[in-house]
């Protein structure tokens, strides 16, 4: 959903008018915005942690037998 079918008065205004006065880039305008789902792996390694708090990224990966750099990039706060 674009800026110009929310309010029906930017209809009139060009994609560069509104997005200078928003302060966007016009690829930002176009770019589709997608909804990142929780990696499945992710409840394991939270439920582990519950269980083990202690655990740092190599015995998590250790115990889930994941690779380190996944567990680590998924353990890594946002």
């Amino acid at each position: 959903m674009s800026i110009r079918t929310r309010a029906p008065e930017f209809a009139q205004l060009s994609v560069e008018r509104l997005c200078r006065a928003a302060g966007v880039c016009r690829s930002q305008y176009y770019r589709e915005f997608k909804v990142l789902a929780e990696p499945p792996e992710l409840c394991l390694i939270r439920e582990l942690q519950e269980r083990f708090p202690r655990y740092g990224y190599r015995r998590v990966a250790a115990h889930l037998g994941m690779a380190q750099k996944r567990v680590r990039s998924l353990m890594r706060p946002a």
